[in-house]
Order: C-alpha cells, then sequence, then structure tokens
C-alpha cells in the first residue's frame, strides 16, 4: 500500500467531526470484542453522530493498529530474551568485556521499559516535557499551558474513510485529481469541496488514479490541514 501525504490549500473546520472520530476510535480500542455487537454498535454511532460507514472505517483502523501492536510486542519480546541470553553469556572481564555488559544492560533496560507502552513518541516528548516545567509551574505556567494545548491536538485523529471499488473508489470521497480537488460528503446534506497541493510527481500519480476509479479502492484519511491518499500500487 502507497500513501500520499497533500497539504490542503486551505484549513478545514472539521475539528468536532475529527474529535468524534477520536473518541469512537478510543472507544473501539478499548471495547473491540464487543464491535459487532449490534447494540455497542448503534450507541457509539448515536454518541459520536457518525454513521455505520465511518464506524466500519474506524474498526478496521482499530484492528490495524491492534494487529499492528501485538507483531510489535512479539518482537520486542524476542529481542528481550535475546539480550538477556546474550548478557549470560558474555563474561564482564576486562575493558571490552565490562563495554559490552554496559551496553547490553543499558539496551536491555530501554526495552523493558517500552515493553506494553502504546503512546506515540510525539505525545510522549510533549508529556515528559509537561512533567519537566511543572517543577517550577508557577514560572512555566504559559508554556504548560501551551504544551497541553498541544498534547490534546495530538490526540485528534484524521477521519478515515475505507476505500470501496464499486462506490467511485470511496463511499464518503469524491475525486476530481486532475484540479487537485476532493469532494468530502459526510452524510446527504453536507459537502465539502477542498483543494490541496501536489508535487508534479504526486500529480503524475493522482492522474493515474482518476483513470481507475471505481475500479479499486482508494481511502482517506482527512484532519484540518491535511489529506493522505491510500491506494494498492499493484493494482495501479
Amino acid at each position: 500500500m502507497i500513501t500520499l501525504k497533500l497539504k490542503l490549500k486551505k484549513a478545514l473546520e472539521i475539528s468536532d467531526f475529527c474529535k468524534n472520530y477520536s473518541f469512537l476510535y478510543r472507544k473501539l480500542y478499548a471495547n473491540f470484542e464487543l464491535s459487532k455487537d449490534e447494540n455497542f454498535k448503534k450507541d457509539l454511532q448515536t454518541k459520536y453522530n457518525l454513521d455505520s460507514w465511518f464506524y466500519e472505517s474506524c474498526c478496521t483502523e482499530v484492528k490495524t493498529k491492534i494487529a499492528q501492536e501485538e507483531t510489535h510486542q512479539k518482537k520486542q519480546a524476542a529481542q528481550i530474551q535475546s539480550l538477556e541470553k546474550e548478557l549470560k553469556e558474555t563474561k564482564p572481564e576486562g575493558r571490552k568485556g565490562k563495554g559490552k555488559t554496559f551496553r547490553l544492560h543499558r539496551k536491555l533496560a530501554y526495552l523493558q521499559s517500552r515493553q506494553g507502552k502504546k503512546i506515540t513518541f510525539g505525545r510522549l516528548a510533549t508529556l515528559r516535557r509537561i512533567s519537566f516545567l511543572s517543577n517550577d509551574r508557577a514560572q512555566n505556567q504559559s508554556e504548560i499551558t501551551q504544551l497541553q494545548k498541544k498534547y490534546q491536538e495530538q490526540r485528534v485523529l484524521p477521519i478515515y474513510s475505507i476505500g470501496e471499488a464499486p462506490q467511485k473508489s470511496n463511499r464518503k470521497f469524491g475525486f476530481d485529481f486532475p484540479n487537485q480537488k476532493i469532494i468530502f460528503k459526510p452524510d446527504k446534506e453536507t459537502k465539502y469541496n477542498i483543494f490541496f497541493h501536489a508535487s508534479k510527481k504526486q500529480q503524475k500519480v493522482l492522474n493515474q488514479l482518476q483513470s481507475r476509479l471505481g475500479e479499486l479502492p482508494i481511502s482517506v484519511r482527512l484532519s484540518e490541514q491535511w489529506v493522505w491518499i491510500t491506494y494498492d500500487e499493484e493494482k495501479l
């Protein structure tokens, strides 16, 4: 899968939509075993004012995230096991032996500290900075407030609509790639005409996608500042 990240020419006012989608994502992530339950589904759709297509798209995104984390955790556990074995086999004698033992212990401690953690590095860096500044909250209150706002913004996810070939490649988006335009249709009464910037290289790919609309699925993520176009390069 290939994703093109494209900057919007004008910021969109869809913050409430993105926040509702983010709430839905976190609720599904925490209760994914209930995702197929019809009552659970209807309750969340009503609570966050999102239709069944956005619900299914969000389920797909959460399922992918969970699979990625499981793969990462298995890889991390294997790395820790390998380091522990190497430490047992390393003799901490002499300058080289002591240096290698120190490096192995440091790497092992880092992996163990990260084991099971799911927060992204960007958000983690923001939280660490807030924690550091809080040692002198009176002097740093202004920066702390700005960072707290930044952290909340980092928690807001782009809207996601999974591609669907029979529905002109996507049920919620129309495409006019030659004119660097997409049309977002969250419901029957609402339509956003959205223009974006694209490099020559990106535009060449977009023109190819335009010629294949309705033949291959095109998935879309949309925030207030960016749009991400995802497609299967093997089908293009």
